[in-house]
């Protein structure tokens, strides 16, 4: 699974967009998946949704698409830049929906993403990754002096369990996560960011 996971991931870097504001966090998220590092590759995920959040919103503000004029490139951007870069996630999710740059089933799988991915990662809370889940567990003595009772808990309730439980969440879903934020800039760049863009940009199916 491990090495299918890193071939996925090259074959989905084999298209770079030649805009370093995401191409170097998605090359970095690739080393990420090359050392099996899934914590990691959640985090540079959540920089990369967040980043790009902010990029279509002023780009799409300001209907910037190539640099033409440079000396004007400091007054174009800087009323939108000024209204969006110290948005939180949240705020530009809610505006890009609002701008009509993803639809209501985008807005409500990414703000999921947020309260569960984002926020659950980049504050250590592991009561948000591991939400409703629930482990059974077998309670007795080694020694065989007490017979085994099966117990149904929930994990996000028993500290000395997270270790492990987020680990194995990271590693069922950090490429499905990074999947899902590939396909939201291959779904509009085009549109929003440049629009001379020529290499075909297929989605990637979900994973």
């Amino acid at each position: 699974m491990e090495q299918q996971r890193i071939y996925i991931v090259r074959d989905i870097l084999k298209i770079q967009f030649h805009l370093p504001e995401l191409d170097i966090l998605r090359n970095e998220i690739g080393k990420c998946f090359e050392i099996n590092a899934h914590h990691a590759c959640i985090m540079m995920t959540n920089l990369l949704l967040e980043r790009y959040c902010k990029l279509v919103l002023i780009y799409k503000a300001t209907g910037f698409k190539s640099i033409q004029n440079l000396k004007d490139l400091e007054i174009d951007f800087k009323p939108a830049n000024k209204k969006y870069s110290s948005m939180s996630l949240g705020e530009t999710l809610l505006e890009c929906k609002k701008e009509g740059i993803i639809n209501d089933e985008a807005y409500n799988y990414f703000k999921d993403i947020k309260l569960r991915l984002r926020d659950g990662f980049s504050h250590a809370n592991a009561a948000l990754i591991l939400k409703g889940q629930i482990g059974n567990f077998a309670f007795g003595k080694l020694d065989g002096s007490q017979s085994l009772e099966m117990k149904q808990m929930v994990i996000q309730n028993i500290p000395p369990l997270h270790g492990i439980a987020v680990q194995l969440f990271a590693e069922s879903n950090s490429i499905g996560y990074f999947v899902s934020v590939e396909n939201l800039i291959r779904s509009t760049l085009r549109t929003y960011i440049n629009d001379t863009f020529e290499i075909d940009l297929q989605l990637i199916p979900p994973i």
